[in-house]
């Protein structure tokens, strides 16, 4: 009888033991689960506060200069953040200060954003009332006076 030969046997080289991979490095494996698990819950699991706050507006004006009109005396400012951000920006009382000793005679149009606000980190600005208004400047007469508040 004529056998046919044989072929050779698979080569190990491209066998994979799956048994192997999950016994290999158990402790270390372990840790590296909990760690995954502890960041995963602490990322997802954070909530950001929002709190509305009114704040007063304090204006600098050059000397020479005085404001024609009523302007804005308070705003109303929305922010949101992590709870500790939030409780350190209720706590601040500073007012908002709008820069105008750069101003010229005239009209002029001022916008308020976060980068006026001193926020803590993390904090961010969703919301502010009025965010843009007008001012009209003209010159002072000699003895009137100005004020920025």
């Amino acid at each position: 009888m004529n056998r046919l030969p044989q072929p050779p046997p698979r080569a190990k080289l491209f066998q994979f033991d799956w048994r192997e991979m999950f016994n290999e490095n158990t402790s270390y494996k372990l840790v590296a689960l909990c760690v995954t698990l502890i960041l995963w819950v602490t990322i997802l699991g954070r909530r950001d506060f929002s709190v509305a706050r009114e704040m007063e507006i304090e204006y600098l004006l050059p000397g020479h200069l005085i404001m024609t009109h009523e302007v804005p005396r308070r705003l109303q400012v929305t922010v949101a953040g992590p709870r500790m951000a939030i409780k350190k920006f209720q706590s601040r009382n500073a007012p908002l200060v709008v820069d105008l000793s750069h101003a010229v005679v005239g009209r002029s149009i001022v916008r308020l954003g976060e980068e006026q606000l001193d926020l803590p980190f993390g904090a961010k600005v969703m919301k502010i009332d009025p965010e843009e208004f007008y001012v009209t400047l003209r010159q002072a007469q000699p003895g009137e006076r100005h004020d920025g508040r």
